[in-house]
């Protein structure tokens, strides 16, 4: 959720408050490539993300409460909050004309006491052609303390040195143009405008007399100075600190050990009412073999984003996006599965063994009392399409069934292979931000393509097929579906009533949102890690055998603390 984190950010830093921190530098999944496969080729947006005027308000008013709490609870001596440790008043200095000769005056080391932010707003407006966003903070308070110093320029150099007491009041407005650069979220300033509304400074102990009647010699000067360095500090704090925690966004994120998912920007985002619209890569790949899924195997369309609801957020994603993935998991050979007579349910009238199947396939009865094994996998990228009725999908693949032997010594022998096509459609819908769905029809066809054990023919096999479908494939499927799959979000962002709406091409996702803050918020696991929990028991098998599956938790461990810090705005010391 980029846009939320730099809205609370815009806030801080239209009122000078991030100077140059510290930030992790992006490193993307894929080490011998410095963007991903969208920045080498003709790429349209797989999902966009549209932000209304309700949602910049909203979180206009979290990033001032933000520094309305923040700010006054850690103005102390030593305090260790990154916050506070960047407030500060530009030092100040110049010369000015007065009855006793030119002087030149000194401002520094300038300690806030106190300050509150109100009237704020982020608005999408245009200026001089070019639309953008447009944030007012219109009433900026603080008091401070500061060194004075003054010195008449010619002699008698007559001079005073005293700590002064400052109040001011002040309006920040600044105009953003935003763009995609690295795949990354990027504002550019087009104008600032800082106007202090009221400047006092006073100087109490001995001689402070003279020195206040000095002050408001150079009050007018002193104002405007001080306004000219905090529109200097808001353009570079914006164009420097706040550009490097967006460009240190993760946007490569991996959802399996081997499987990256981009979220890269494609291009600039765009302006449509009342709406922002972020476009998004939505590609994934394996991330130490990158490739492109292919034009003819995942095409792309132009995604409807001017149909927006009257919701804070909208999200359009096109069947590119399962494609890719499709594609990137059968590229790290992750798209197959086994079944065993103990995945048969007791009460299915198929079994797995070459009695049950020795009537329909005659070679089998020459291997009497074995027990078989099937492997299905994928051959091509499957074919992924969304309508308004919910989504559906048409696979081609082998099948190959395995003699087991008649002891735990024997190797599974190679019965036969089949070459076929799986179709299947369901409905998914969300439960709060979890994802759940069901299908609601499995058909497939098969033809012989090798067999080990002798001649036979598909004939009387169509109805195991589709009994199998039923009584097997279906009923695991709908069990992982019906868990639901928690959908990546952003740590301290919570959905609101969110919706889902099916049309042909591409799905939307329709939802408010509010911002948890503070050690007590709830935040949601990475998606990495449901992936992991949800992914099929062969996954789990394979780790296990070939000895992987502590450094396969280790890197799901190693990935939660890596999302949780470098995708947000981090508000957990606040």
């Amino acid at each position: 959720m980029r846009i939320c984190s730099l809205l609370l950010i815009l806030v801080a830093t239209s009122t000078s408050l991030l100077n140059q921190p510290n930030y992790d530098v992006h490193q993307p999944l894929a080490t011998n490539r410095t963007v991903s496969l969208s920045q080498t080729a003709s790429h349209l947006p797989g999902f966009a993300t549209a932000f209304s005027q309700g949602a910049l308000d909203y979180f206009k008013n979290v990033g001032l409460d933000v520094l309305n709490k923040v700010i006054p609870t850690h103005l102390k001596p030593g305090s260790s909050h990154q916050i506070v440790q960047n407030v500060h008043i530009p030092d100040s200095d110049g010369q000015v004309g007065s009855p006793i000769g030119k002087l030149h005056y000194w401002l520094s080391n300038a300690q806030l006491s106190s300050t509150s932010f109100s009237q704020a707003t982020v608005t999408l407006t245009q200026m001089g052609g070019i639309r953008g966003l447009s944030v007012k903070i219109e009433s900026f308070k603080t008091d401070a303390t500061s060194h004075w110093h003054y010195r008449r320029n010619s002699w008698p150099h007559i001079s005073g040195t005293g700590e002064a007491q400052i109040h001011v009041e002040a309006s920040v407005e600044v105009f953003l143009q935003l763009k995609a650069k690295d795949e990354h979220l990027q504002a550019q300033v087009v104008s600032t405008n800082v106007h202090i509304s009221k400047l006092d400074i006073h100087v109490s102990g001995k001689g402070s007399g003279f020195y206040n009647f000095i002050l408001k010699l150079i009050h007018k000067s002193l104002s405007n100075d001080i306004a000219s360095k905090l529109q200097d500090a808001v353009n570079s704090n914006i164009e420097g600190g706040l550009n490097k925690v967006l460009m240190n966004f993760l946007v490569i994120q991996k959802i399996l050990p081997n499987v990256a998912f981009d979220i890269g920007m494609v291009k600039d985002p765009e302006f449509d009412g009342n709406n922002i619209v972020l476009f998004e890569s939505g590609e994934s790949y394996v991330s130490d073999a990158p490739k492109e899924c292919p034009e003819d195997a995942c095409p792309q369309i132009v995604l409807p984003t001017g149909a927006v609801s009257n919701r804070m957020i909208t999200m359009f994603l096109s069947e590119y996006v399962p494609t890719s993935m499709s594609f990137a998991l059968l590229q790290a050979d992750m798209m197959k599965i086994k079944f065993g007579p103990l995945d048969v349910p007791s009460n299915s009238i198929i079994k797995l063994n070459t009695d049950y199947f020795s009537t329909l396939i005659p070679p089998f009865a020459n291997y009497p009392g074995q027990n078989l094994s099937i492997v299905s996998y994928v051959t091509s990228t499957p074919k992924v399409l969304f309508a308004p009725g919910g989504a559906s999908v048409t696979a081609l693949g082998d099948l190959q069934v395995y003699l087991m032997g008649n002891s735990s010594s024997d190797q599974p022998k190679l019965a036969f292979t089949l070459k076929g096509a799986v179709q299947t459609s369901g409905d998914a819908a969300l439960d709060g931000w979890k994802l759940k769905g069901k299908l609601t029809y499995l058909k497939s066809n098969w033809t012989i393509a090798q067999s080990n054990i002798g001649d036979f023919t598909m004939d009387n096999l169509g109805w195991i097929f589709d009994v199998f479908c039923v009584d097997v494939v279906m009923p695991q499927v709908n069990g992982k579906m019906s868990e639901g799959i928690i959908l990546p979000s952003t740590p301290g962002i919570q959905f609101v009533n969110p919706q889902m709406n099916w049309y042909n091409h591409y799905l939307t996702i329709d939802t408010d949102v509010i911002q948890k803050l503070g050690p007590e918020r709830n935040v949601h696991h990475s998606f990495a890690e449901l992936m992991a929990k949800r992914w099929p028991k062969l996954l789990h098998n394979r780790m296990k055998k070939s000895g992987h599956k502590s450094a396969f938790e280790r890197d799901v461990h190693n990935l939660n603390a890596e999302f949780n810090c470098r995708t947000t705005f981090d508000t957990r010391n606040l």
